[in-house]
């Protein structure tokens, strides 16, 4: 490791922290993935509760 080369505990540390970024970035465009194919699924439902409502779109709201 180029940043800790004589302090193995410190490098090993080091080394679950950027493994933990990387599966937490994982885990969020995961998450984000999921949340875009609610929102294609519900989107059409709420514009049309909103059009029977109130006449007006989810984009003017």
């Amino acid at each position: 490791m180029v940043f800790y080369p004589d302090n193995v505990p410190r490098a090993g540390r080091l080394q679950q922290l950027v493994d933990s970024m990387a599966n937490m970035q994982t885990d969020i465009k995961h998450d984000a993935e999921q949340m875009d194919e609610k929102n294609k699924q519900i989107r059409p439902l709420i514009e049309k509760m909103l059009k029977e409502r109130s006449s007006q779109s989810l984009i003017k709201v």
